[in-house]
């Protein structure tokens, strides 16, 4: 149960510090690098803590760690050969992260709070997994072709 409330407090925290960056135009480039940042490392480590207790499967971590390591990399390789990487993330990505967040929301939950029947987890499990390769894939699609029409 701490688990859960301590993973939804900072879900929500984060979700209220976006809000109002934009809202009020709280940002700069050091918070346009660390909340992402910041974002990925909660959600990897509650994650990796799951597979671990073994109530999420180690090939959806090996699927979120790997879309954000590439992502991640070909962001910095954009800013440091081409040009200042000012991206913001498509609906695809903010969808997958939703997903990320409900999906763990409900596995954790699922432990002694809530009852959930195994096939709605383990369609978010596929949901999740979807989401992830779409955005990842959106990512290096768009700055790929960006680069490309620099470099040319």
């Amino acid at each position: 149960m701490a688990a859960l409330i301590i993973f939804i407090v900072a879900s929500v925290s984060d979700a209220l510090d976006g809000y109002l960056a934009k809202r009020y135009g709280w940002s700069s480039q050091l918070g346009s690098f660390l909340d992402p940042l910041a974002d990925k490392l909660l959600l990897v480590s509650v994650f990796s803590s799951c597979v671990v207790i073994g109530i999420v499967p180690l090939w959806l971590l090996v699927a979120v760690f790997s879309r954000d390591v590439i992502v991640g990399i070909g962001a910095a390789i954009y800013h440091f050969l081409i040009e200042e990487f000012k991206g913001t993330p498509p609906f695809s990505s903010k969808l997958n992260t939703a997903l990320q967040s409900l999906y763990l929301v409900l596995v954790i939950g699922n432990q002694e709070l809530l009852q959930l029947p195994e096939a709605w987890i383990l369609y978010l499990v596929y949901c999740v997994a979807g989401t992830t390769v779409i955005s990842g894939v959106e990512y290096v699609w768009v700055w790929g072709m960006k680069a490309w029409e620099r470099m040319i």
